[in-house]
């Protein structure tokens, strides 16, 4: 179990490094992602450069790099709670120090959703549905990702009361934490949102998720 957790962190953090932003863009307008908007890869930047459908596109391949490498630990393997979440961080790393992009990747948000739902169904749809109310309604997608870690935050051990699970409590601290990381990658994003300075989400200069 400990070599295939090993094996499973290094596919994970690989996984986690495959661009999508970055390739999603190039094939379909030819452009580099880092070269445009805010130069993140995220959805947000692809937006900016490719249209929604492209961005609609690295949203789902940036959370299956999530998503993916827990599933394989948990339903493949059977591997315990410990190694599934150290697991989905790898993910969550690969995408945000991203090997084959010398490590410049975007801020981990959509993997981190991709690896919420994957530990949780139901808190990762709940997720879902408040990034895209808030996204929506205000097109903010700083906003909308940290509401979503938030909110994700609050379901888990909600979810964990009401279903009485025997695990998911490691789950809760680790979406906790990814929270906490997220407030300080947006703390940018905090400081120009409480002094109404924070652009939408077609503005050019915004920083993506």
């Amino acid at each position: 179990m400990i070599w295939q957790t090993a094996a499973m962190l290094v596919v994970a953090y690989l996984c986690g490094s495959i661009p999508s932003g970055f390739l999603i863009i190039k094939a379909v307008t030819g452009k580099d992602i880092r070269q445009y908007g805010s130069g993140n890869i995220g959805m947000a930047n692809a937006y900016r450069v490719g249209g929604a459908i492209p961005a609609l596109l690295v949203l789902l391949g940036d959370a299956l790099k999530g998503a993916l490498p827990v599933i394989i630990a948990r339903s493949a393997l059977n591997l315990p709670d410990l190694a599934i979440v150290l697991i989905g961080l790898a993910a969550i790393i690969g995408h945000d120090f991203p090997i084959f992009l010398r490590g410049h990747g975007g801020k981990g948000i959509a993997t981190s959703l991709g690896v919420i739902t994957a530990l949780a169904p139901p808190v990762g749809a709940i997720g879902i549905v408040f990034w895209w109310i808030i996204i929506l309604s205000t097109r903010y997608a700083s906003l909308a990702s940290l509401t979503m870690l938030l909110v994700c935050s609050i379901a888990m051990p909600a979810y964990d009361y009401a279903f009485l699970t025997e695990h998911h409590w490691l789950y809760s601290v680790f979406i906790v934490a990814l929270f906490i990381v997220a407030i300080w990658q947006h703390r940018s994003n905090i400081d120009r949102l409480l002094h109404g300075r924070e652009l939408k989400l077609s503005s050019k200069t915004e920083e993506s998720v």
